[in-house]
C-alpha cells in the first residue's frame, strides 16, 4: 500500500501529460529532468512530440510556464487532477456530464474551473450511429484562458490521432471557464437593487402612513361631534375610515383617499338604512397626493387584500381553482423540460424514453395544455365582463383605456423579471455549468423590448433566441385581447354575426395548423414534432432553435393557438345570456356532461400514448387532426366544467374548485407563471453533479420548485403588483374625474 501511495504523484503526472499538456511538456526547454523522464518510461511512444509537430505558439507563455510548475509541484497537483472530471458508469444512458468536482478545484490556489464541451463519435466502436456530447471538467491555472485549454486540447487529440473524440465549436469556444468569486457587481446588477431596495422602503413607508391613519381615525371616532355621527340600536357599530370600507364583502381595496367603497354595505342599494341599527361614520378630511401615493405602497394594506379569501355572490368562483391547478401543471410539466436544459442529468438517456411509455407520465409530458386553460380563461372573463358592461351601459365601452389598463396591468411585473433574469440572477450562484445559462441570458440584452410590446412571438424569427422565452403566452395572450372587440362588439349587437365570426376564426385556425403541419412533416404534439431540436446545454447550439422548429412555426404563433381562447369567448357569451337564470338538466343529461367531457380530456393528454409506447405509427392525416383539434377539444371539455359547476352540477368538483383557498393563490398565479423559471434555472445550473431523475426527484422538485414560485410571487405582488395596481388607479381616477 506504501508503495502504491508513493508512486501516486507520479501516475497522476502522466494522467495530466495525457488528458491535457502532454504537448507542452516536450517543448519546453526549462522542464525539470524528473518530470521528462516520467513522461518518457511511462506515458509511451504515442505521445512523444518532436519540435517539427504543429506549434503551440496560440497557447499563451504564461499559461505554459505555469502548467510546468504544476507539474512539479505535487502537493498542487494531485488536488488539481482529484479534481478533474473522470468518466463514470452509464455512458450509453445520458451520462455524460463528467463534471468533477468544483469546489475542489476553485479552491486551489491560483486554479480555476473548466468546462470543456468534447463530442465523442463512438460509431466505429459499437458499430451504430451514436454522437456524444461530452461535458468534461477541468482543473487549470488561472492564466490558462479558455482559448489556451481549448488549443492545447485540440493540439493533444490531433498528436494522439484521436478521430472519435473532437471538441465542439461552442459561440466561437468549446471551453467555458469559471471566474473565482469577485466582490464587485457590474452596474445592471447594483442598479436592480436599488429599484428593488426603494420598492421595499416606500412599502414599509406606506405601511408606517397607514398605521399613523389608522390611528387618527380611531382618536376621531371615539372623539366629540361633530367627529361622529350614528343611528342609536341595539350597540352594534359598522365602521368606514378614510381610506377604504372594512366592510367590503369582496375584500377588495379601496383607492387611497376615496372616503367610501362603492362596494360598501352602507351605500349598497341592496342595503337600506334601517332604524335601530348604528352606523359610526368617520369624518372626511382632505388627503394629498404625496399621501395617497405612498399608500399605494402599503404593506398593511396590500397583504391583506392578496392573502384575502372572501368571494363576491354571483362571481364564477369555480375558475379560482381552475386558475391554480393549471399553474401547478405549467409547474409539473416544466420541472421535467427546464430542469433538463441543464444537461447534466446522469440517466435521461434512459428515464425519458421510460416516460413517454409509461401512461402515467402522460399527463406530465403533455402538460403543454395548462396553457390552453389560462387561453380558454382569458376568453371567458373577457367576453363575459365586457359584455355584462356593455349591458349596463348602453353598448358604450371605454375600449382604449381598458387597452390601457391591461398594459398597466402585465407590464411592470413583466419589466421586473426581465430586470431580474438580466442581470441579478447571473450573479446569484456558481457552479460547473452556471456559465451555460448565459445563452439564456444573453438575448434579453437586445429583444428584451419585444417583451415590453408583446410581439416576442414573431421577434426574433427564432423562439430559441427570445428573452425569458416562456413569456410567448403572454405576446399571445395580449394579441388575443386587442382583437377581442371586433368579436365582443358583434356578439352583443348582432349575436348571429359574433358567431359566424368566431366559428370562421376557428376554421381559419384548424386550416391554417393542418396545412403547417403537412408542410413541415410535423407528428403529433409538441414533442414528437420537435424533429429533434434540442434545448439542452449538453448541446447548446440547441438553445438557439431554427426558425423551422415546431416550437416557432405553431407553438408560440397565435393563428394556431387561438381556438381555446374562442372557445372561452363563447363560454362567456353562453354565461352572460344566460345569466342567473336557473338550468334544470335531467340527472341523465348532467352525468353524460360529465362523462363525455372527461373522455375528450382523457384523449386529448392520453392519446398519443399508444405513439409513444411504439404500438402505432402516426400518419401525415393523424398528425394534422390532432395538432389543429387538440386545443380546442381542450377547450370545449373546460366549457362543460365551468358549465356545470357555475348552474349547479357540479356537485364535490364545484366544492373543490371554489375552495376558499384557491383565492389567494389565484390572484400570485400571474406573477408565479412568471417566476417559477427562475427558480428551476437557479437550481438546475447551480449542480455540481449529474442528477438521477426518477419519480420521487420529479415528485421532489415540484413540490420545491412550487412553493418557491409561489413564495416569489408573494414578494412581487406585494411590491410590484398590487402597489402598480394602486398607482394605475389613481391615475384612472385622475383621468375620469369630472371636471366641475
Amino acid at each position: 500500500m506504501k508503495r502504491v501511495l508513493l508512486t501516486c504523484p507520479h501516475i497522476c503526472t502522466v494522467v495530466l501529460t495525457v488528458l491535457c499538456v502532454s504537448p507542452v511538456v516536450y517543448v519546453q526547454a526549462n522542464m525539470s529532468p524528473l518530470t521528462k523522464s516520467i513522461i518518457e518510461d511511462l506515458a509511451g511512444p504515442q505521445v512523444a512530440f518532436s519540435a517539427a509537430e504543429p506549434s503551440l505558439d496560440d497557447v499563451s507563455q504564461t499559461c505554459l510556464l505555469d502548467l510546468i510548475h504544476l507539474l512539479s509541484s505535487p502537493d498542487a497537483l494531485v488536488p488539481v487532477l482529484d479534481s478533474f472530471g473522470k468518466p463514470a458508469a452509464g455512458i450509453l444512458v445520458g451520462n455524460l456530464a463528467w463534471l468533477g468536482h468544483f469546489d475542489e478545484c476553485m479552491g486551489v490556489s491560483q486554479h480555476r474551473y473548466c468546462l470543456v464541451r468534447i463530442s465523442a463519435n463512438l460509431s466505429a466502436i459499437v458499430n451504430a450511429s451514436l454522437d456524444l456530447p461530452i461535458q468534461w471538467g477541468v482543473c487549470v491555472p488561472e492564466s490558462c484562458s479558455g482559448v489556451d485549454v481549448e488549443n492545447a486540447l485540440e493540439l493533444l487529440l490531433g498528436y494522439l490521432n484521436v478521430s472519435w473524440l473532437t471538441l465542439e465549436t461552442v459561440r466561437g469556444s468549446s471551453v467555458d471557464c469559471v471566474n473565482k468569486p469577485d466582490a464587485d457587481f457590474n452596474g445592471g446588477f447594483i442598479s436592480v437593487c436599488i429599484v428593488i431596495g426603494v420598492l421595499f422602503l416606500l412599502c414599509v413607508a406606506g405601511s408606517i402612513v397607514d398605521y399613523c391613519l389608522q390611528a387618527k381615525d380611531k382618536e376621531a371616532s371615539d372623539g366629540p361631534l361633530p367627529h361622529r355621527v350614528g343611528l342609536e340600536n341595539g350597540g352594534h357599530t359598522a365602521q368606514q375610515n378614510l381610506y377604504g370600507s372594512l366592510d367590503d364583502p369582496k375584500g377588495d381595496q379601496v383607492l387611497p383617499g376615496n372616503q367610501f367603497s362603492e362596494k360598501s354595505p352602507l351605500l349598497s342599494p341592496h342595503h337600506s338604512m334601517v332604524t335601530r341599527e348604528t352606523v359610526t361614520v368617520v369624518a372626511s378630511r382632505p388627503q394629498s397626493v404625496w399621501t395617497r401615493l405612498i399608500l399605494c405602497f402599503a404593506f398593511s394594506r396590500n397583504i391583506p387584500k392578496l392573502l384575502g379569501t372572501k368571494q363576491g355572490e354571483g362571481g364564477i368562483t369555480c375558475l379560482n381553482g381552475i386558475r391554480v391547478i393549471s399553474m401547478s401543471w405549467v409547474i409539473l410539466g416544466h420541472t421535467l423540460a427546464l430542469v433538463a436544459q441543464a444537461g447534466v442529468g446522469e440517466n435521461l438517456g434512459t428515464a425519458f424514453p421510460a416516460w413517454l411509455q409509461s401512461f402515467s407520465y402522460q399527463a406530465i409530458l403533455n402538460a403543454y395544455f395548462s396553457v390552453d386553460s389560462f387561453f380558454f380563461l382569458s376568453g371567458l372573463l373577457i367576453t363575459y365582463l365586457s359584455l355584462k358592461k356593455m349591458k349596463e351601459s348602453a353598448g358604450k365601452v371605454p375600449w382604449k383605456w381598458i387597452y390601457l389598463h391591461r398594459y398597466l396591468r402585465l407590464t411592470p411585473a413583466l419589466a421586473m423579471l426581465i430586470l431580474v433574469f438580466t442581470f441579478i440572477l447571473p450573479d446569484m450562484s456558481q457552479g460547473p455549468i452556471w456559465h451555460s445559462l448565459d445563452p439564456w441570458v444573453d438575448p434579453c440584452r437586445s429583444w428584451w423590448w419585444t417583451n415590453i410590446l408583446y410581439i416576442n412571438n414573431f421577434f426574433p424569427p427564432a423562439i430559441g433566441q427570445n428573452c425569458v422565452l416562456w413569456t410567448w403566452y403572454l405576446a399571445n395572450d395580449m394579441q388575443f385581447f386587442l382583437i377581442s372587440p371586433l368579436i365582443i362588439i358583434p356578439l352583443f349587437w348582432y349575436p348571429a354575426v359574433g358567431v359566424a365570426i368566431l366559428s370562421t376564426l376557428c376554421g381559419v385556425s384548424f386550416i391554417t395548423t393542418a396545412v403547417l403541419v403537412e408542410q413541415h412533416g410535423f407528428q403529433p404534439g409538441v414533442i414528437l414534432s420537435n424533429n429533434g431540436h434540442s434545448m439542452s446545454a449538453s448541446e447548446p447550439e440547441g438553445r438557439f432553435l431554427p426558425a423551422d422548429s415546431y416550437m416557432d412555426v405553431i407553438y408560440t404563433k397565435p393563428y394556431c393557438r387561438i381556438p381555446p381562447y374562442l372557445v372561452g369567448m363563447a363560454m362567456g357569451y353562453v354565461i352572460y345570456r344566460i345569466g342567473t337564470k336557473k338550468i334544470k338538466l335531467p340527472p341523465i343529461m348532467a352525468a353524460a356532461g360529465w362523462a363525455v367531457a372527461a373522455a375528450l380530456g382523457m384523449t386529448v393528454v392520453y392519446g398519443l400514448y399508444p405513439i409513444y409506447s411504439g404500438s402505432s405509427v402516426p400518419t401525415t392525416a393523424t398528425s394534422m387532426a390532432y395538432t389543429s383539434l387538440s386545443t380546442f377539444t381542450w377547450g370545449v371539455a373546460l366549457c362543460w366544467v365551468v358549465f356545470a359547476c357555475h348552474y349547479g352540477y357540479g356537485g364535490v368538483i364545484h366544492d373543490f374548485l371554489s375552495w376558499s383557498l384557491w383565492v389567494p393563490l389565484s390572484r400570485m398565479t400571474y406573477s408565479a407563471y412568471l417566476l417559477h423559471p427562475l427558480v428551476m434555472y437557479l437550481y438546475a445550473f447551480s449542480q455540481t453533479v449529474p442528477i438521477h431523475w426518477s419519480t420521487i426527484t420529479v415528485a421532489y422538485n415540484f413540490s420545491a420548485f412550487f412553493t418557491l414560485a409561489y413564495g416569489c410571487s408573494f414578494l412581487m405582488n406585494v411590491l410590484v403588483e398590487f402597489p402598480f395596481g394602486n398607482l394605475e388607479k389613481m391615475l384612472q381616477q385622475g383621468l375620469t374625474k369630472k371636471k366641475p
